[in-house]
């Protein structure tokens, strides 16, 4: 090997080289279609009249109810009145007063002395007496007469007739 040769071989490309020739080649930039505003613009309107609609709806029943509420409330105070006048006739006719006067216009007479029957024993205690009409206490006492002050002559005067003063 007489002769040196200097065997060359090929090197491969330096960092530098590859960073250059891909430096050179560049991705094309895509042609920027812009995206069509009409989805989004029917997305918007579709959800503002939704909203005003929902909003209608929403207040329209909360006057129905109001409307229910107050008639409600009317029928609950013309019932509660109601209540209140069957309770006052209720008193009137619970009244001993009212009582006796009704038992006697349906022919009831008040009951005389009763008999009492002990029960250790057979002997009897008091005499009964039967009950007789007219008899009893005076169920409305009259009430007392005015005095002649308060009770002002009387001046009748005929239809067609003159007055004198």
């Amino acid at each position: 090997m007489s002769q040196s040769a200097a065997v060359v071989r090929p090197q491969a490309p330096s960092r530098l080289e590859l960073a250059r020739s891909r430096a050179r080649l560049g991705v094309v930039p895509r042609r920027i279609v812009p995206a069509s505003r009409t989805p989004f613009v029917v997305l918007v309107v579709c959800l503002l009249v939704g909203g005003v609609v929902t909003l209608l709806l929403f207040n329209t029943s909360l006057q129905q109810a109001s409307f229910l509420e107050s008639s409600l409330r009317d029928r609950a105070a013309s019932l509660a009145a109601e209540e209140q006048l069957l309770r006052m006739d209720l008193e009137e006719r619970r009244d001993p007063q009212q009582l006796a006067e009704v038992a006697k216009s349906q022919g009831m007479v008040q009951s005389g002395s009763p008999q009492f029957v002990r029960l250790d024993g057979d002997e009897a205690l008091g005499t009964a007496t039967p009950a007789v009409p007219g008899t009893g206490v005076r169920l409305r006492e009259k009430a007392p007469a005015k005095p002649k002050v308060l009770r002002p002559q009387q001046i009748k005067v005929a239809a067609g007739a003159a007055r004198e003063d």
